[in-house]
């Protein structure tokens, strides 16, 4: 599964031993974010007046520049 660099850095602190007071403030922060972002992505898939469309640049080249 993919992770950004801030819950890969977060999981690498955690399994360390090494999770601070604000990390764990900036990790909170982090997931209200991550779950607007989410219920932003649902609604406006559900409106049928607009289109959606989601790609992982990382995995699907679509051109050789963009």
């Amino acid at each position: 599964k993919d992770l950004c660099d801030f819950c890969d850095r977060f999981n690498k602190a955690k399994d360390a031993n090494l999770v601070t007071e604000e990390l764990m403030i900036e990790k909170e922060s982090h997931e209200r974010r991550k779950l607007k972002a989410r219920e932003a992505k649902t609604a406006d898939k559900e409106n049928p007046g607009i289109a959606v469309f989601t790609f992982d640049l990382q995995q699907v080249l679509t051109c050789p520049k963009l």
